[in-house]
């Protein structure tokens, strides 16, 4: 018996492609391929740490008009302290004073740590701060309630 090879011609080929050839798939893959970079862009959220120090960063300050961008909008004093920055210097003097946390310790949404300063002796030693915290409609931590020195002054 012999063997016949029948070349067809590039335009039959065409016509009898593969349902999943490179051609029909790379425009679904690309459409995928998009959709995957676009959702990785949008999961950079704030951590805790990051929200804390953000505060710490924004209590240092004298101008504290940026410091709400760190706190629960849901928090029942929010608006006031967005509204009047200054409600922060009962509670943090501006004047030359520098603020630090340290020995923070997070058990579930509290975190508690110990915040000291430098010029001012009512800090001596460093004073128990408790944030609670809580996450925005794009999963960026904030911080709803403030307890300092056992009272709450953010809630």
């Amino acid at each position: 018996m012999n063997a016949v090879c029948v070349l067809k011609s590039p335009k039959a080929l065409r016509r009898h492609a593969h349902p999943f050839g490179p051609k029909r798939l790379f425009l679904p893959l690309l459409v995928a391929a998009l959709a995957i970079l676009l959702s990785a862009c949008k999961q950079s959220t704030t951590s805790v740490d990051e929200c804390l120090a953000g505060f710490m960063v924004d209590i240092n300050n004298a101008d504290r008009s940026a410091l709400y961008k760190n706190l629960d909008s849901a928090s029942s004093l929010y608006g006031q302290v967005k509204a009047d920055p200054s409600y922060w210097n009962t509670y943090f003097p501006v004047s030359g004073i520098s603020y630090a946390l340290s020995g923070t310790n997070a058990d579930g949404n509290f975190v508690d740590a110990v915040i000291t300063s430098t010029n001012d002796a009512s800090f001596a030693g460093g004073l128990p701060i408790v944030f609670e915290m809580s996450t925005d409609s794009d999963k960026n931590a904030v911080i709803y309630s403030i307890t300092f020195k056992n009272i709450p002054i953010f809630n």
